[in-house]
């Protein structure tokens, strides 16, 4: 039997469960196998048992944290313990669930496999963006936009320090290979299997159709200049709006230090996975 983890974060997104019963009913599988639970004091609740509550999880020591819900709620997670290398479990209980790694209902046979140690752990890139004295990190993807407001961006695309192209339209969508699935792959970009050590850069909706995603290593050092003459654009990142960016603002995107960690489990795959998700391959 593993004993690798000893304490285990549990965090629902409350929005995919009518009653907290389900969530209760993991939690005492979880104390039964002589798990110790703790969850955020904002999920505190009384009809949870032998629960150890936190403002946060960096508090304590966790060596897992186990996640229900939809990909939101996974790059929630992810980017709360993102400084402390700890791992994430995802059970998939939102639509597609790219970034989970089980489906709901496969919750006693997935901690079987973890005490049986029939399990891994995958790490994946992260960026990290620099905008003035400001940092930021996205385990997804990078959006430069117009927002609300109906004109064209002009956007300088620069791998290190040389000039890439200008692409003129919606904005600009940089992206990790975990994040190649989301926004990038909708905007025409390409799927990275996520062990690729590489970034892509996809242009949204350029008014020049030879503007294409690119893949570039991600060593590369992007530096995105916007010639936007009086109009402001929208910073998002990993789907969430994160400033107004001002008519010259220049944005600086790199690998990070950090990376994100998901625990795979065995018998499960990339083509596997993306096949199920995606209906890859069928007409």
């Amino acid at each position: 039997m593993s004993n690798k983890f000893k304490n285990i974060g549990i965090f629902y997104n409350p929005k995919h469960f009518a009653s907290l019963q389900p969530v209760c009913e993991k939690i005492r599988l979880l104390s039964a196998k002589n798990f110790k639970i703790f969850m955020l004091k904002e999920q505190e609740d009384n009809i949870f048992e032998n629960v150890n509550y936190l403002d946060e999880f960096v508090d304590e020591k966790i060596d897992l944290i186990i996640a229900f819900g939809g990909d939101g709620t996974m790059l929630k997670v992810l980017k709360q313990v993102l400084t402390e290398n700890t791992p994430v479990l995802g059970f998939n209980h939102g639509k597609v669930g790219f970034l989970s790694e089980c489906e709901k209902d496969e919750f006693n046979k997935v901690i079987k496999k973890l005490l049986h140690n029939e399990f891994s752990i995958e790490k994946r890139s992260v960026m990290e963006c620099k905008v003035k004295n400001n940092k930021y990190f996205a385990i997804n993807d990078i959006e430069v936009g117009r927002g609300m407001y109906p004109h064209i961006i002009t956007v300088d695309v620069f791998l290190n320090d040389s000039l890439l192209y200008r692409t003129n339209g919606d904005g600009v969508i940089l992206s990790t290979p975990t994040g190649s699935t989301a926004y990038s792959l909708s905007a025409g970009g390409s799927v990275l299997h996520p062990q690729c050590n590489a970034l892509i850069i996809t242009p949204n909706n350029p008014h020049n159709q030879f503007s294409k995603p690119v893949v570039v290593s991600d060593n590369t050092n992007i530096s995105l200049r916007f010639m936007n003459g009086e109009h402001s654009s929208l910073l998002n990142i990993d789907g969430i709006n994160i400033c107004k960016l001002n008519p010259r603002a220049e944005l600086s995107i790199k690998k990070s230090d950090f990376c994100s960690k998901f625990i795979k489990i065995e018998g499960k795959n990339f083509c596997q996975i993306i096949r199920n998700k995606f209906n890859f391959g069928e007409d």
